[in-house]
């Protein structure tokens, strides 16, 4: 059971264990009980600030700077990433035959031999 655990676990079952000469495999699994519902918290709480930073973001606007706040340069690099992918899949052009698609979604440039599609590309 233990090879199919993370490191991080295993390290804190590890800690676990010092303090239980003998540990049982019922204790084993109470401990991956426990650590399941923190990682599940912990994940939880990314993903809300993820969606908090997201939405600040969106209400921010493109280029807008709100006064009084300075987010960490982290936070911000995400906001721009995210608006920077976003743009770019909406735009939607192909740039080889000028369709309203992205290039790896051309049936025309999907139909060339891989070697024409790298002079294409370059």
């Amino acid at each position: 059971l233990k090879n199919k655990v993370d490191t991080r676990t295993l390290r804190a079952w590890g800690e676990e264990i010092e303090t239980n000469d003998n540990p049982r495999l019922v204790d084993m699994m109470e401990f991956l009980k426990r650590r399941c519902q923190t990682i599940e918290r912990i994940e939880s709480r990314v993903i809300e600030k993820t969606e908090r930073t997201n939405k600040d973001g969106d209400q921010r606007g493109k280029g807008a700077v709100v006064t009084g706040t300075k987010p960490n340069s982290s936070a911000r690099s995400e906001v721009i990433k995210k608006t920077t992918l976003t743009t770019a899949l909406e735009s939607g052009k192909c740039y080889f035959c000028n369709g309203n698609h992205l290039i790896y979604f051309c049936e025309k440039f999907l139909a060339l031999f891989i070697p024409d599609r790298i002079k294409e590309v370059k």
